[in-house]
């Protein structure tokens, strides 16, 4: 080969190489323009699906807020209903009672029985003292029963003092089985007028007293 033809090969390889790192060059700045467009639309993405979720949270948020904010109007709404409800009730109760107690008061007696006190053999009717004791419960009270009272077959003989002492009978047992006799007698009769059976309480000083409830 002779030196141009050399020479010539040489200079055709130079502009290969000249052409194959211009073609790399233009490659390389492609690709870099290709992966930063790549980038920023991923970024742009990402930005756009942080907005959403963000906006949904928010939204998401709001709707728990309301949610609680309703159930706490509710609640609020279903206390003053049954607020209401259970004033209504009690009006209607205390009017019942009412009714039942101005029924009573005007027809003592109706179940009205005999008893009698203690060194008294005079007998009694128990129409005026469940007057008494209904009279009592209608302003909220009850009635103390004497416990002189008993029923009228208790023996009396010999007579006691007004102020009598149980020491005075043989037979304590038969004096209390006549009071328990009165008082259960008593809240019977009590009983058929207010249609409930009353309340029979003993104090701690042993004094029994009636009440409506």
């Amino acid at each position: 080969m002779s030196n141009a033809s050399t020479r010539l090969a040489s200079a055709a390889e130079e502009l290969v190489k000249a052409v194959t790192l211009e073609v790399d060059s233009f490659t390389h700045q492609k690709l870099c323009t290709n992966l930063e467009s790549v980038k920023g639309s991923l970024e742009s993405g990402l930005n756009s699906i942080t907005r959403v979720v963000k906006a949904l949270g928010e939204k998401i948020d709001s709707g728990i807020d309301e949610v609680n904010h309703n159930q706490a109007d509710i609640k609020n709404l279903l206390e003053k209903q049954n607020s209401f409800i259970l004033k209504q009730s009690s009006i209607i109760s205390n009017q019942h009672k009412i009714n039942n107690l101005q029924w009573a008061i005007t027809h003592c007696e109706v179940g009205a029985f005999k008893y009698k006190e203690v060194a008294i053999d005079r007998v009694i009717s128990s129409e005026e003292l469940a007057r008494q004791a209904i009279g009592w419960f209608m302003i909220d009270e009850g009635l103390i029963l004497c416990e002189k009272y008993v029923m009228p077959d208790f023996n009396t003989s010999p007579p006691l003092p007004v102020l009598y002492s149980t020491e005075s009978y043989d037979d304590e047992d038969e004096l209390e089985r006549s009071k328990q006799a009165f008082r259960d007698n008593m809240k019977g009769h009590i009983m058929k007028l207010i249609g409930k059976e009353p309340l029979l309480s003993k104090a701690q000083n042993g004094e029994y007293a009636i009440y409506y409830d």
